[in-house]
């Protein structure tokens, strides 16, 4: 892949990102209650949203350990950006895959008001 195509991917991607976001908080003020059942992620992404968030607190020592790449807690270290970056990576795909997997899924239509 050459220089041109991955900047006007990652361009490409930001913009999209930045768009979604931007649509997203009107959003809030529009509908008023809880969001419906629907549109909840599975609970296991809320525990392990907790576990990633233990894990990057577990490298806060990373901010004092200097920047020589060979320690692991260095802020530069293999621990800190390759590890953490690979985790989060995958729980964003797990996510991802989720969220897509669930747009197939029919919600039950409510019970009729008697």
């Amino acid at each position: 892949m050459n220089d041109f195509i991955a900047r006007r991917a990652t361009g490409l991607a930001g913009i999209t990102a930045a768009v979604c976001f931007i649509i997203e908080v009107p959003l809030y003020f529009l509908y008023s209650g809880p969001p419906p059942d629907a549109n909840v992620l599975p609970c296991w992404v809320g525990r392990s949203a907790y576990v990633l968030a233990a894990v990057n607190l577990a490298f806060v020592p990373s901010l004092f350990f200097g920047n020589t790449p060979a320690h692991f807690y260095a802020a530069n270290g293999w621990g800190s950006t390759a590890l953490m970056g690979a985790l989060l990576s995958y729980w964003l795909l797990a996510v991802g895959i989720s969220t897509y997997r669930s747009a197939a899924r029919r919600t039950p239509a409510p019970a009729p008001v008697l």
